[in-house]
């Protein structure tokens, strides 16, 4: 596989096309990018992004997965005591990301459920 298709995948989330039924890429950024509404489905990827329960359940997992994987990358040098600024910048990148990428799981996963819940109301309306 070449890189930008591992890229592309990465990005890009799978969902079922509603009239045929295969599975077309639907990716994160077209959907924040590429809409009339973009601008409110940033404030509202924002909204989530800082809502509290959001930011509890990635201080969680950035200390867990943090601590991990500086005890797996930076053993060594932690052992023997060599700290520096270089190596608290390198942890604290070590701790920034897996918060990062639970806080956008977690807006990703509200943004959806507002969505499967506005196409739910949708639904009940025309029946």
């Amino acid at each position: 596989m070449l890189p930008f298709q591992l890229l592309a995948l990465l990005i890009s989330d799978t969902m079922p096309s509603a009239s045929s039924g295969k599975h077309t890429p639907y990716g994160v950024w077209r959907s924040l990018f590429m809409n009339a509404t973009a601008s409110s489905s940033w404030r509202r990827f924002w909204r989530y992004w800082f809502l509290q329960a959001t930011v509890l359940r990635a201080v969680k997992v950035a200390a867990v997965v943090g601590s991990i994987l500086t005890l797996i990358n930076q053993h060594d040098v932690l052992w023997r005591g060599e700290f520096s600024l270089h190596l608290f910048l390198k942890i604290l990148l070590t701790f920034t990301v897996p918060y990062s990428v639970s806080s956008f799981s977690s807006a990703r996963a509200y943004m959806h459920m507002d969505r499967e819940a506005a196409a739910s109301r949708q639904r009940t309306e025309f029946v």
